[in-house]
């Protein structure tokens, strides 16, 4: 539920006598016509009340950079972080992150930390296969794989 406008310098005022004449927050509230939470949030923390909310001036980022944003994550190699870099946006990684869960077709997938595949494990890969791939159905029906070591 969203919150009513800011208290007025007289508002708070009046909070403050009402509250040194020891009436309920539920007096209070009802003579100003304000809420008791509001009533109660002013009387623990005067002080916080005095600041205005800072005030957010909109998107950094373009529409075009948006989706230049998504098209480079649907690639699945990059997290958040390297898109945040390697496109180079005014924005923080948790903006980026964001973005990327608000957009319908992609989902969240976390990256397997995994030293990549270098040429010699693909090489040692290919010659696995061609020492076994003429080996006939007597053979693989005695074979079991399994992800234990």
């Amino acid at each position: 539920m969203p919150r009513g406008p800011p208290l007025t310098d007289n508002e708070k005022g009046q909070i403050l006598a009402l509250h040194h004449q020891l009436l309920s927050l539920r007096d209070i509230a009802q003579t100003l016509e304000r809420s008791v939470g509001a009533v109660q949030r002013f009387l623990k923390n005067p002080n916080r009340h005095s600041r205005r909310r800072a005030h957010v001036t909109g998107q950094k980022i373009t529409v075009g950079q948006e989706k230049a944003l998504i098209r480079k994550a649907c690639s699945g190699e990059y997290s958040a972080r390297d898109l945040k870099n390697k496109m180079d946006f005014p924005i923080a990684v948790r903006r980026v992150q964001q973005i990327l869960s608000s957009t319908p077709h992609l989902k969240y997938k976390k990256m397997v930390n995994a030293p990549m595949m270098t040429v010699r494990h693909r090489e040692n890969r290919l010659k696995w296969v061609r020492r076994f791939i003429g080996k006939g159905d007597i053979f693989w029906n005695k074979v079991i794989f399994s992800d234990e070591k």
